[in-house]
């Protein structure tokens, strides 16, 4: 269950087929017109979604559900196996910009969904704008043996290596440092929606600590 309000669909949750979600900022490069006008047309599809009626019912039913009173039990697919699913390149990325592509196929693959699977699923009219933050880390970093039976899937078997074998390895914990940088520029494709889409700026769900 959700711990928001409502369950609704947000970008920032979507699971991509990128190296373990590895944050793409714009930096000072243009973005090209193609570029600006798959995400333009993107953009337009979503917000015409979210203004269905019943975006507002689901929102409601999350509400209820969420406090625990009778009602619909409501239902959210998630883990979608998203590098089996393009099969009439319905998620085939027309951007040529890395920053560009990340949105896309955000936005393509919500689209998917909710034409195929939508389930209880909420759209909103809103893209989250990852804020540039950076983690030092705890002084440990992944030591694991990997097994990949498909190099299209960013989901695979880890055998972890044990780091901490004794009470003297607990020294090797270090307080992690985390900063914002205020400077990037990470957020400038997000404004190519025109009015169909707003921007909202919110922290990472997971911190890149490489």
């Amino acid at each position: 269950m959700t711990t928001h309000e409502y369950s609704t669909y947000k970008f920032l949750n979507l699971h991509l087929c990128f190296d373990e979600m590895r944050p793409v900022y714009i930096g000072e490069r243009e973005i090209s017109k193609k570029d600006k006008a798959v995400l333009h047309d993107l953009g337009k599809q979503i917000a015409e979604i979210s203004s269905l009626p019943i975006q507002q019912k689901r929102k409601e039913q999350w509400k209820r559900m969420n406090q625990l009173l009778t009602g619909k039990h409501m239902v959210n697919i998630d883990e979608v196996c998203w590098h089996e699913m393009d099969v009439n390149d319905e998620l085939r990325l027309l951007t040529s910009d890395p920053f560009c592509q990340r949105i896309e196929a955000q936005l393509r693959q919500t689209l998917y969904q909710w034409n195929h699977m939508q389930a209880d699923m909420i759209i909103e009219p809103v893209l989250y704008s990852p804020l540039a933050i950076s983690n030092t880390g705890v002084g440990l970093f992944k030591e694991a043996d990997i097994l990949q039976t498909d190099i299209r899937n960013d989901i695979v078997s880890h055998h972890y290596k044990i780091q901490i074998k004794d009470e003297p390895d607990i020294e090797k914990l270090k307080t992690p440092e985390i900063t914002h940088d205020e400077s990037s520029r990470c957020d400038r494709s997000y404004g190519k929606m025109g009015a169909f889409i707003t921007r909202r700026k919110m922290g990472q769900c997971r911190i890149d600590n490489r």
